[in-house]
């Protein structure tokens, strides 16, 4: 009679093994908002990285190129960049200084980054800094205070939390300064055409496709797991399940569709082109070489450090998660 029973019933569920899972759970869940929280601030952000071939554009070329932009029927959103390396910045009325990484910026900032939002276009006095170097100069993260670099005084207008010690600043005007790179969003190629400017793109798509994936790898198995259980019901609890899993899914992917923004150049013209593939994938490599290979400014280091984060995040709670599947399946039985 035991024997029978045992086969006939499945095992029931105790306390202890709800915590379990309820604990499970709580964990794979907090792994997987980090992992989105890390790959955030890149998801946000879509756009073209040119660097500038000779002759590049100097103060006042640029100054007519967004002037020319914004009289355009369909104008572009740019951001001209100005690396200006290591640099020594100091606050008087502390008697302290530190080094940071120093860039100058022209145009539209949030296609820079995303976070120096308010930074307006024509504020010539002002600086954008990071905590670290705030605290190092002031003792505080509070934006106002006035520093010093290369002979000038400038005001902090905002205090961000970038991983390294930067200072951005919007260049004096001055016919001897120059651009050697330009961030673009949209028609990429019709801008420097109209524009006269030449120079080598780097697409930084692929990082977006793989923090994509990885992002939504936990959430798509999930909802495929979801109309499995579907199989062996019946009546409502298999439309319920069917429902559930089909809602689910459907959300993933129209999420994924929506962030992947997937190029017209992706397109082949004719299915019958065999080579199209082999090509693009050559491109992408080489796009993936180059940008390991070219400087980096700080805010696409953050990047490459978002992604590291991304996946040492969600890769764990993934392994985690099929792990205690595999659990809770043995001991199911």
């Amino acid at each position: 009679m035991t024997g029978n029973s045992a086969g006939k019933y499945p095992p029931k569920i105790g306390f202890s093994d709800r915590i379990k899972v309820i604990f499970c759970g709580v964990i794979i869940l907090g792994l997987f908002l980090c992992g989105l929280i890390s790959a955030g601030s890149v998801l946000q952000e879509k756009k073209d990285t040119v660097f500038l071939l000779s002759p590049v554009p100097d103060d006042s070329r640029v100054s007519e190129i967004l002037d020319s932009e914004k009289n355009t029927r369909n104008p572009a959103e740019v951001c001209f960049y100005r690396d200006m390396g290591l640099e020594k910045i100091s606050q008087k009325d502390y008697s302290r200084s530190t080094e940071v990484f120093a860039a100058g910026l022209a145009g539209n900032e949030t296609i820079f980054d995303w976070r120096l939002r308010g930074f307006a276009e024509d504020d010539r006095e002002g600086c954008v800094i990071d905590r670290r170097t705030a605290d190092i100069l002031f003792g505080s993260c509070q934006p106002g205070g006035k520093i010093e670099f290369q002979g000038r005084e400038y005001t902090v207008r905002k205090v961000l939390p970038f991983s390294q010690q930067v200072l951005y600043i919007r260049p004096q005007k001055d016919k001897k300064l120059t651009y050697d790179r330009v961030f673009i969003r949209d028609d990429t190629e019709g801008f420097l055409m109209r524009n006269g400017l030449s120079g080598k793109k780097q697409n930084t798509g692929f990082i977006r496709i793989v923090m994509i994936s990885m992002v939504f790898l936990l959430p798509a198995d999930i909802s495929v797991r979801i109309l499995g259980k579907r199989k062996g019901k019946t009546g409502a609890v298999r439309t319920a399940w069917t429902l559930l899993g089909v809602a689910v899914l459907t959300v993933v992917l129209w999420k994924m569709i929506s962030l992947l923004d997937i190029p017209g150049d992706w397109i082949p013209g004719k299915w019958s082109d065999f080579g199209f593939w082999q090509r693009k994938i050559w491109e992408m490599s080489e796009n993936i070489r180059l940008y390991f290979m070219l400087p980096q400014t700080p805010a696409e280091a953050e990047g490459i450090l978002s992604l590291g984060k991304t996946a040492l995040f969600t890769g764990t709670g993934y392994i985690f998660y099929l792990n205690k599947l595999h659990f809770f399946r043995e001991n199911a039985k």
